[in-house]
């Protein structure tokens, strides 16, 4: 059974990643042979990465790699057209199989329309971007996930199932402190972080 922990904060990049990155080595980041990152093409996490994990694989999101395949499809052939599906599939198996310039060379073949070519050649600049990010046979090969479902299962379970309730507002102080109680709880830390916060309010003078 994996073991799951669980990081979360409401806090500027620059500062989420210094924290994510204390949080790294507490779990042992720094002496792993292997530490993978899945994430989508924003570029603040990918500096951030780079910037605190220099040696860990990067793997951009299969997901968030098809969507872009998908937006071209719809804007060219229109959404859900027998067109588009064949098209789409076509770049999503060369993608599966590694062959990205084939991808890129898809999408060139629509930079020239007049009306629709800003979609194609902003999702072959998000190729060329993660070119490095898409190595997806090697990555299985290597028994990598390259999808993101685990993470976002883990933000619904931390942030979604206890914020996103029915007629709930919240400050962000208060999400902020709720997400970050979840996140420890779920991590098997709740009961560590209570018996040596007792002492430390008791050392202040403050009731236990």
């Amino acid at each position: 059974m994996e073991e799951l922990h669980y990081y979360a904060d409401l806090a500027p990049a620059e500062a989420f990643g210094r924290l994510s990155y204390v949080t790294g080595c507490h779990q042992g980041a720094p002496q792993v042979t292997e530490l993978v990152f899945i994430a989508d093409g924003a570029p603040w996490i990918w500096e951030l990465v780079e910037l605190h994990f220099p040696n860990a694989v990067e793997i951009l999101d299969w997901y968030h790699a098809a969507e872009y395949v998908w937006d071209v499809a719809h804007t060219f052939y229109g959404p859900e057209s027998p067109q588009a599906r064949a098209w789409a599939n076509a770049c999503l198996d060369n993608l599966w199989h590694g062959d990205v310039e084939a991808v890129l060379a898809a999408f060139r073949e629509h930079q020239d329309d007049a009306e629709h070519a800003a979609k194609a050649r902003k999702a072959g600049a998000y190729f060329t971007t993660h070119r490095h990010r898409l190595r997806y046979p090697e990555f299985q090969a290597q028994g990598y996930h390259i999808g993101s479902g685990t993470i976002e299962s883990g933000c619904k379970r931390v942030i979604g199932a206890r914020l996103k309730q029915a007629g709930m507002t919240w400050t962000a102080q208060g999400a902020r402190q709720v997400i970050k109680a979840r996140a420890m709880y779920l991590s098997q830390e709740w009961d560590a972080f209570c018996a040596q916060r007792a002492p430390l309010r008791r050392s202040y003078g403050q009731a236990a």
